[in-house]
């Protein structure tokens, strides 16, 4: 989108023939539209892939992963 800002300011300050807007126009568009179809389908097989689970167990009251401890007791100070 960057691109056609400055696509448009070149043409509005008559640094561009009308000619080369157009076509340069009608070329970011189909980019644009391959980009944005390339993105949605390569993001959808992989949105599960990325997504971080953690095993349900993890915060229950008898697991060891507990946060660490800031006070006396806790990796500031010495035991």
């Amino acid at each position: 989108l960057e691109t056609k800002s400055w696509l448009y300011k070149a043409n509005n300050r008559n640094l561009i023939k009308t000619t080369e807007f157009e076509s340069i126009k009608q070329l970011l568009i189909k980019e644009h539209w391959l980009l944005n179809k390339y993105l949605k389908s390569i993001g959808q097989s992989s949105s599960e892939k990325n997504t971080l689970h953690e095993p349900d167990d993890f915060y229950s009251p008898n697991s060891t992963n507990e946060p660490p401890r800031l006070g006396p007791s806790g990796p500031l100070m010495a035991r």
